[in-house]
């Protein structure tokens, strides 16, 4: 991902400094891939950091099943 970040943002350096004399359908369409893929990536690794906590939390009050008790448990603190 990181190579494909670097590359990307040389496209992006070139075509604002006028260095692409033409830019095709095959680079807007990779572009859109690009831009999918790193807010994708960036999504999962917040819902990760997301889910330990919440496990974290249900380690410390020693619920057993997180998944069924989260909703009842978050609504009576207020956290919903």
């Amino acid at each position: 991902m990181r190579a494909a970040h670097h590359i990307h943002t040389d496209l992006i350096t070139k075509e604002a400094n006028g260095e692409l004399q033409r830019i095709g359908l095959i680079l807007v369409h990779s572009e859109d891939i690009m831009m999918g893929a790193e807010v994708t990536s960036a999504l999962a690794r917040e819902m990760v950091e997301m889910y330990k906590l919440i496990y974290s939390i249900f380690e410390e009050w020693s619920l057993k099943e997180p998944v069924a008790e989260a909703a009842g448990s978050f609504r009576c603190q207020g956290l919903v």
